[in-house]
Parts: structure tokens; C-alpha cells; sequence
């Protein structure tokens, strides 16, 4: 990761990540709530020990993550884009015109 955050650094470009949340639900329905990966939880979720963060949904939780990578490597003034995300288009349960319409309007 090091070298990577370097490269973008210098010319001050930013980090692009895909961000998808659907993608922990279908691999693991049990622990990660659907709701919690499409916007609708309405309640807190998870509470990061570290710094006190909680989290309401995954996107959130998912590019902060990205932001606690780079300052673990000292890229902390690196900015983040969120180059990708959407719901999922072929497989899995909870790939649904309604669960497309949720994703992409609520936030």
C-alpha cells in the first residue's frame, strides 16, 4: 500500500475505491443485515473501538475503513473517491428491482 499512496501523493491524485455493501451481505446474510448494507437501518449497527465512530450502515463503515488504511501508512492527506458502487445486478437473494430502487435513492 505504501508505494501505491506514494505514487498518488505526489501529483495529489486521490485514491479511487469500489465500495459495495451488497457483496458482505450475500456472503454472509447471517451477520450482516441487509438493511445495514442498503441505507435502511435505522438503528447504530457498529461502534468502532478504536476512535468511537458508529456506523448505521456499511457504506459509511466500508470507506472509513479505507481512510484508517491510509493513516495506518501515513497517507492520511490522501483523498478518497468513490469510484464504484451499486446494488447487485445478476445473483444472490437480494438482487431485486426494489432492492436496486432502495440502494440508489436513499442516500
Amino acid at each position: 500500500m505504501g508505494p501505491i499512496v506514494e505514487f498518488l501523493r505526489s501529483p495529489g491524485a486521490p485514491l479511487l475505491v469500489n465500495v459495495y455493501p451488497y457483496f458482505s451481505n450475500v456472503g454472509d446474510p447471517q451477520n450482516v443485515d441487509l438493511d445495514y448494507a442498503q441505507f435502511t437501518m435505522p438503528d447504530i449497527v457498529v461502534v468502532d473501538g478504536y476512535n468511537g465512530f458508529e456506523y448505521q450502515n456499511l457504506f459509511d463503515a466500508m470507506v472509513d475503513a479505507v481512510y484508517a488504511a491510509l493513516d495506518r501508512v501515513g497517507a492520511g492527506n490522501v483523498d478518497v473517491v468513490v469510484s464504484e458502487t451499486s446494488c447487485p445486478s445478476a445473483g444472490g437473494f437480494t438482487t431485486t428491482v426494489e432492492n436496486a430502487r432502495i440502494y440508489n435513492t436513499c442516500r
